[in-house]
């Protein structure tokens, strides 16, 4: 129970931190509002200082979003690729990895059976295209 209550502090603690940071600035300003110029008494009166660190807050959501994106579509063009190209003995084998590693068998496929075959493939149309000029 000790090492749950460890593990949740620490991920509570950046939270905790920006509440601590920036939550008596916010509520100075809740208890000084000045009700005759409408407006708070101290120092953080405007919304931009305190926009900064919540649009940080507000992108790591969307980045992270987007590069999941990203790193789906790149295992599910390495599972089409792994069933359109590889060989009829490694095909169900490349399958399953990638399958069940998910990104990381998506990116091992890549670098050991496409990058290699994309390589060659390249040099057999560079022998092609010089015999041609011949």
């Amino acid at each position: 129970m000790k090492k749950i209550g460890i593990l949740l502090g620490f991920m509570f603690l950046p939270v905790v931190s920006f509440a601590q940071t920036y939550g008596p600035r916010m509520m100075d300003g809740f208890n000084n509002f000045n009700k005759t110029t409408g407006g708070c008494n101290y120092a953080y009166n405007n919304f931009e200082q305190i926009a900064g660190p919540l649009a940080v807050l507000l992108l790591i959501p969307i980045i992270g979003g987007i590069l999941s994106i990203i790193a789906f579509v790149f295992w599910l063009l390495m599972l089409i690729d792994a069933i359109k190209h590889s060989h009829k003995d490694m095909k169900l084998i490349w399958v399953l990895v990638i399958i069940f590693t998910n990104i990381i068998g998506a990116i091992v496929y890549y670098f050991m059976e496409r990058r290699p075959r994309m390589k060659t493939k390249k040099v057999k149309e560079e022998k092609v295209e010089e015999k041609k000029e011949e």
